[in-house]
């Protein structure tokens, strides 16, 4: 939730609004709960926005929330030196989601990331594609390879040659029940170069 007080100096003292919080979704149906953190920011035609940060949650109890907090918009209007916090009636546009990468850049794009270790120094780039060395991180934690997919509904294909060792198409902070599959490819059986397929839907 978010509450607000003002002052007419920073160093106070402060009002706090009589009708704090001034905005939550809190015991609501609304698909975006959790919310807070919210900056005022004015526009360049004068009129007045928030940032805030919520979470949509799905499925059933307990519910889940696979992206973590995200940036949400919602207008503002000032009423007695108030801000009305009001849904967007703006939508800001989403941008191309899907992606298909054959790794023949001389880097990665930076939408592959490790969450324990910078990338360029256990992937190396090869004719055919890349190939993925050990990646310890510095507080000897597992990493890896990873990238953030938006929407509710995808797919991914994927061809990789394990050698001798494993490979795992891993889902974080997604409840299996809600995994339509789910690949483990091991090597050394002779036919190493192989295609896998993740299918996720998430409920409403």
């Amino acid at each position: 939730m978010v509450s607000v007080a003002r002052s007419r100096s920073p160093r106070g003292p402060f009002e706090a609004a009589e009708h704090n919080p001034v905005l939550t979704h809190r015991s609501t149906a609304h698909p975006v709960q959790n919310v807070g953190h919210a900056d005022l920011v004015e526009r360049p035609d004068g009129t007045w926005a928030a940032v805030y940060l919520g979470t949509r949650p799905r499925g059933r109890i307990p519910r889940f929330h696979v992206n973590g907090r995200e940036t949400f918009l919602a207008d503002v209007s000032w009423v007695d030196d108030w801000p009305q916090f009001e849904p967007a009636r703006r939508h800001v546009p989403t941008g191309q989601r899907d992606f298909e990468d054959d790794f023949s850049a001389p880097g990665l794009h930076p939408r592959w990331v490790s969450p324990g270790q910078r990338p360029d120094r256990f992937v190396h780039s090869t004719p055919e594609g890349v190939v993925l060395g050990h990646a310890p991180s510095e507080t000897g934690e597992p990493s890896g390879l990873f990238t953030r997919v938006g929407g509710d509904h995808w797919e991914a294909d994927f061809v990789v040659d394990p050698e001798e060792g494993e490979f795992f198409s891993e889902l974080p902070r997604v409840p299996r029940a809600q995994v339509r599959g789910r690949s483990v490819l091991r090597g050394g059986t002779g036919e190493r170069l192989r295609t896998a397929r993740v299918l996720v839907s998430f409920p409403c």
